[in-house]
């Protein structure tokens, strides 16, 4: 059971450590963030026989917030069945494509963040070419 625990919250861990340090701009860092821990979870799920409904409120809790940025990422917020309740507040602010564009303009991130993540290669396609023209 420890091990899931693990599991489930070491990207957290991780991303959290990245946004913290102090020479480095931070909003680069969200979504790629935001889309690896998402993956994650749903990886996580697939795997875990104690933590499913902790792992089902760290992705309703993912979705509430940052569930507009995954919207721009062309991620299907409803194939999960997971509730949950959009904060307005959060999530059209994650809408703004400023998080997407600071991580493509990052040496350390640039293209790689989309072109090595889980999402399915049209949607990988398209996001390219959104940033690029």
């Amino acid at each position: 059971m420890l091990q899931e625990f693990v599991a489930l919250l070491s990207l957290f861990a991780e991303a959290t450590t990245a946004t913290q340090r102090q020479n480095s701009p931070s909003i680069s860092f969200v979504a790629p963030s935001i889309l690896a821990i998402y993956f994650d979870l749903i990886n996580e799920k697939k795997n875990i026989q104690y933590t499913t409904a902790l792992c089902d409120a760290l992705l309703s809790s993912l979705l509430s917030k940052f569930g507009g940025l995954l919207e721009q990422m062309e991620v299907d917020l409803n194939e999960l069945n997971i509730n949950f309740q959009m904060k307005e507040k959060f999530y059209d602010l994650y809408k703004d494509l400023v998080f997407l564009f600071s991580s493509f303009l990052d040496g350390m991130f640039k293209i790689h963040w989309i072109t090595e993540s889980l999402l399915p290669d049209s949607t990988k396609n398209d996001y390219v070419k959104k940033l690029t023209t």
